[in-house]
């Protein structure tokens, strides 16, 4: 029923030069994506009014038993004849898996045009990601290698020289980082709209929300995308919209003063926290801008600020460092620069710009410490 509006969004996307091939110009990009969001609202209108078209026909059409027997029969037929046709050139199930396997292993290149990446089972690259995540569970069972430290993991153990931020998998991410107790926490609270589906199945919306948001749960399993704002806030639309429709229709119990009292102080809290991190983290973007303009000594004031909001976060000494290595204050540099190592000492960056601040033995052993943390990067040997 909505398959025709999904295929020609697929369609109409893939003819985007600027969207689809790599390299293409930031204001190309932004032009065609806005042209895109235009058609994109307007497929989904689209698809929720054949929904409710629909929704309408089952209410005032009948239609015979004999018809309904002779659809399905021909729809098993036309699944029969497909699946003989797709045996019958590729081979049976247990020669598919094994080709769909090694194919996902060999990370094949595709080229500038991403439209080729469509029908193509390379993993690029994920079964190393995924092998580095689980080497870093192994070395950390319990409670995990900490919030972030996947980069950093991958870099030290890195098959190859490629950059890779991310394990292309939520839930193993979330496992290698946080340990089992986050991995437990993360998979509670996505089920928790799954309790509401059976109560909520009569709705003609739950089948779609639900869909919709078992595939981008799916997704995270396979791609970092759910890093993204838009996908993320998407997939939780839907898991709302299941707990609104399982909602059960009857007179709310009243809360006493201790249990709101306490919820007010904790979301008062979090908010806290996240203004407090918002505002270290606008005062770093806002110190690496000036210094990338040449306002050093700005630079470091607005570093100062960061320090004061995050004082836990290396970021801010290493925007310090940064503006004063620019300035030509390279004393000063290595100073902040050690202060951001002992925040943050697997850090190879931290280790890197430190070696470049600094000279004689102190520049050895940066350097070799940066080597040691990513061996792969030809830049991070020993040096003089």
């Amino acid at each position: 029923m909505l398959a025709p509006w999904s295929i020609t969004a697929v369609a109409v996307a893939s003819t985007s030069s600027a969207l689809t091939h790599q390299g293409a110009a930031l204001s190309a990009a932004s032009r065609d994506g806005h042209g895109l969001a235009v058609i994109a609202i307007g497929l989904v209108v689209a698809a929720s009014l054949t929904i409710l078209l629909f929704d309408w026909l089952a209410t005032v059409v009948r239609v015979p038993y004999r018809v309904r027997r002779v659809y399905a029969g021909t729809l098993l037929f036309l699944l029969a004849a497909f699946l003989i046709v797709v045996f019958g050139r590729y081979g049976f199930p247990p020669t598919l898996a094994r080709k769909a396997y090694d194919s996902f292993q060999v990370s094949t290149g595709t080229g500038t045009d991403l439209n080729s990446r469509l029908f193509n089972l390379s993993g690029s690259g994920r079964s190393e990601n995924w092998r580095a995540a689980w080497q870093e569970v192994q070395a950390h069972p319990v409670l995990g290698g900490g919030a972030g430290s996947y980069s950093q993991f991958w870099f030290q153990h890195r098959p190859g020289d490629w950059t890779v931020h991310d394990a292309h998998n939520l839930y193993l991410e979330t496992l290698a980082e946080l340990g089992p107790v986050g991995l437990a926490l993360l998979l509670l609270t996505l089920a928790v709209p799954f309790a509401a589906v059976r109560r909520a199945r009569s709705s003609p919306l739950v089948a779609i929300a639900c869909g919709a948001y078992v595939a981008f749960l799916l997704h995270a399993a396979v791609d970092w995308d759910w890093e993204m704002p838009a996908v993320t806030l998407t997939g939780l639309f839907c898991a709302i919209v299941l707990l609104a429709a399982g909602r059960r229709d009857r007179e709310p119990r009243a809360l006493g003063s201790a249990p709101r009292i306490g919820g007010l102080v904790a979301v008062a809290g979090l908010f806290a926290f996240a203004l407090v991190a918002l505002l270290g983290n606008s005062a770093v973007s806002a110190s690496s801008k000036s210094a990338d303009g040449g306002h050093y000594a700005r630079a470091e004031s607005q570093a100062h600020d960061a320090m004061s909001f995050v004082p836990w976060s290396a970021e801010p000494w290493r925007r310090l460092g940064e503006a004063q290595a620019l300035s030509g204050n390279l004393a000063g540099a290595r100073v902040s620069f050690r202060r951001a190592v002992e925040k943050a000492p697997r850090d190879w960056t931290l280790w890197y710009e430190l070696a470049l601040a600094s000279r004689g033995v102190e520049r050895q052993r940066a350097f070799a410490e940066a080597s040691r943390l990513n061996p792969e990067d030809p830049r991070l040997q020993p040096q003089a």
